[in-house]
Formats: C-alpha cells, structure tokens, sequence
C-alpha cells in the first residue's frame, strides 16, 4: 500500500508535499545531463550510465537521494546528457514501472546543448510532450514530481528559459501534479555550477536535500 500525502501543488520552503512509500519501493528521476550529473571537472566521480560515456559528479542527486534516505528505497537515475522532453519520452518509454516519478526537463528543450538535428522544443510543443510524459506515469501507477529546470549563470539564456519553468508550473497545475523549485533549493549555494549550466557537488547536494525531505520510506 502507498500514502500520498500531498499539502500544496507547489514544493519549496514552507510548500513540503509528503510522499509515503514502503521500504524498497523504486524511485526514479527523469531528465537531462543535469539528471544524469554531468561534471566536466570531476575525476572521481559516478560511473556513467544508461550508455553515455559523459564524465559524472561524485554526488548527482538522484543517488545522493539514495544516501540520504539510508537505502530504503530504490533509485533509478534515467538521466541522458543533450536530452530533450521528446527524447525522454522516446529513450524511456520501455521503463519499469515506479512508486514515484520525477520529471526534469526544458534546459535542453530551450537550448538544444546536445545539438539534436531537429533543434529546440518550443515552449507549446514542450508543453505537449511534458503532458504526454506526466500522463505515460501516472497511468502505470506512479506519483509524478515535475521539477523546474535549474538556474544558469547566464542571464540572457535565464530570461529564454523562464518561459519553460512557466510552462512546467502550468502543466503541474492541469495535472494536479507538485512542482519543485529547483531555484528555490539552490538559491542559498554559493558556488551553483561547475561550468555555468551544470550543477556543482554543493548543488547537488541541496536538490537532493529537498527532494529526500519529501519521501518517507519507514
């Protein structure tokens, strides 16, 4: 039996929504290389995974999740550098199911950083394929957790992907979806990024922080 216990469509400090799972159930997070914790800098971190050689941090949160809640639940890290929501929607569409899904794209979607022959995703299309991603989990039994994409240091492409986080935050609202404010989680980090984009050990650290405050697996 799993509890949803859900006090506000929107996750922040002072907006926790409470997520009851027993022991062992599987916890997965989609996304991009932000997911999957890209770091140019590390030479000893994560293994790569799900068949990109990209170098990892040592702390990507959807494993520093795991720590953090002492093993008692399965995570499955379903992140792939360059990915688009309408890659996601393709690379994962086999996926077992899980107890809890969150979903994190729309950096790539903006900017198109793994330079896909087809471009970026506007913001309508975005809109589509991040309801058809909500909708494929939810109809296999999960709990869906939008996430909005993470700052940047660059504030030209900050404006440019505002208009994605709006369109996160509306689609979590038509499906009575929680959104987490990434922004919100880091804004007290010092040092965000390693490269501008993707996220430093600190930050990792502080979405994980967030993330696991939010399950209870006991």
């Amino acid at each position: 039996m799993i509890l949803w216990i859900i006090n506000s469509s929107a996750c922040a400090a002072g907006h926790q929504v409470q997520l009851s799972v027993p022991p062992g159930a599987i916890v997965a997070f989609e996304g991009d290389s932000l997911t999957y914790g890209v770091d140019f800098s590390e030479t000893k971190g994560k293994p790569p995974l799900n068949g990109s050689l990209q170098p990892r941090s040592a702390v990507p949160f959807p494993e520093e999740v795991a720590r953090l809640l002492s093993g008692r639940v399965e995570i499955l890290n379903r992140g792939y550098p360059g990915d688009r929501s309408i890659d996601g929607l393709k690379r994962w569409a086999e996926a077992p199911p899980a107890s809890i899904v969150f979903i994190m794209y729309g950096t790539n979607d903006c900017g198109n950083f793994g330079h896909r022959p087809d471009g970026v995703v506007d913001p309508a299309s975005f809109k589509a394929v991040l309801h058809e991603l909500v909708m494929r989990r939810k109809s296999a039994g999960a709990r869906v957790i939008l996430m909005t994409p993470p700052p940047s240091q660059d504030e030209d492409w900050e404006t440019k992907l505002d208009n994605y986080r709006h369109v996160v935050r509306e689609v979590a609202k038509e499906e009575g979806t929680p959104v987490v404010d990434t922004a919100e989680l880091i804004r007290r980090v010092p040092s965000k990024w390693t490269d501008g984009l993707h996220l430093s050990g600190a930050s990792n650290r502080a979405l994980a922080a967030g993330v696991a405050a939010m399950i209870d697996a006991h």
